[in-house]
């Protein structure tokens, strides 16, 4: 990850080395609502923003939850969090289409939490052990049938770079149904994954900047079905990816003044200019480390630092379909009541 100095408006200027004080889950309006308690907001209802907090020595791992309105130095309406959830430096989530949680850790694992899920609660389903092949993962996706896509940047780096896939329900030391890796799959320094409902899987590759794209079922020493990669495409530090329901592919990218959201054709192919570009000090992107879309292609990106490596030092900017240039965010979250705390993965459902 590539943390640049951050300068933009107010709300995200926020930042504080203080040890933040103790959460009361009992207090009105508190970020952690008590397990089985009716969450503040009804996600499956209204749309919602789930973050990946990865946390720092003060401040532990956890998913915090913000309507999709949420803008300023916002409360989550709900969190996931404590000894019992296994988080342990979360640094990917992904939401499927009933609204259950699944998070990547560094443990390495994967946590899924049941829709609704707040407070101090176990997981569900918890992928863990030898035989899951995770090595150092990063991002995370689920598909149309719940199958569960994991990119694996791979350490020590003598050991190739993966896309490890389980099934959908896989609980304990399982087996993937699918492992992408080896020479012909391109895979060089892998930062994102994301999938279509069909499960053709896209990843980000730093080494060199690249889109790889591989078809569904695609297991093995498989070759991308098409690379997206190229002076043009302006792909110089990929960090996260996603994809809207219409195929459109977004990349959040951070180095130095190249921190930017860059957009390309839902068919984009080879050495291509991307289709949209957000860029530039008014857009408050900085350190990208996720991105997300809705429905509406609108854009949700988090930040993992802004001016220091502290507690609640994260934010999350939001911008409309199809923005591009040096364009302020619709919306800003930051501060220190967002709890928003190295975040490093965002979902939006």
């Amino acid at each position: 990850m590539h943390y640049a100095v951050f300068a933009v408006a107010a709300v995200l200027a926020g930042c504080s080395s203080s040890t933040a004080a103790p959460r009361d889950a009992t207090a009105p309006g508190a970020p952690f609502a008590p397990a089985g308690v009716a969450p503040l907001t009804d996600c499956a209802l209204t749309e919602c923003m789930y973050v990946a907090n990865g946390g720092v020595a003060s401040e532990p791992a956890t998913v915090t939850i913000y309507a999709a309105t949420a803008t300023g130095n916002a409360a989550p309406v709900r969190s996931i969090g404590g000894s019992k959830t296994l988080l342990s430096g979360a640094s990917g989530i992904a939401v499927d289409a009933v609204r259950n949680v699944y998070v990547i850790n560094k443990t390495p694992s994967v946590t899924v939490y049941a829709a609704g899920a707040s407070g101090n609660v176990a997981p569900t389903q918890t992928i863990v052990g030898s035989k899951t092949n995770l090595n150092n993962p990063h991002g995370i996706a689920v598909d149309g049938a719940g199958k569960i896509y994991i990119e694996n940047t791979a350490d020590p780096v003598s050991v190739p770079a993966s896309v490890t896939v389980y099934a959908a329900g896989a609980n304990g030391n399982a087996k993937p149904v699918q492992d992408i890796t080896g020479s012909n799959t391109q895979l060089r320094g892998p930062t994102g994954v994301a999938v279509t409902s069909g499960g053709t899987i896209f990843v980000t590759n730093l080494d060199p900047g690249k889109i790889t794209v591989y078809a569904a079922g695609a297991t093995g020493n498989a070759k991308p079905i098409r690379t997206i990669a190229g002076s043009k495409t302006q792909l110089g530090d990929p960090e996260a990816i996603g994809l809207d329901s219409a195929g459109k592919i977004y990349v959040a990218q951070g180095s130095g003044s190249a921190t930017s959201v860059k957009v390309f054709g839902s068919k984009a192919s080879g050495n291509v200019k991307p289709i949209e570009s957000i860029v530039g000090s008014k857009t408050g992107i900085d350190s990208p480390s996720g991105i997300a879309t809705d429905a509406a292609g609108t854009m949700y990106v988090v930040n993992a630092f802004t001016r220091c490596e502290c507690a609640n030092n994260s934010s999350l900017v939001v911008f409309p379909a199809r923005s591009s240039g040096n364009v302020a965010p619709s919306q800003a979250l930051a501060g220190s009541k967002t709890l928003l705390d190295v975040s490093l993965g965002i979902a939006v459902r």
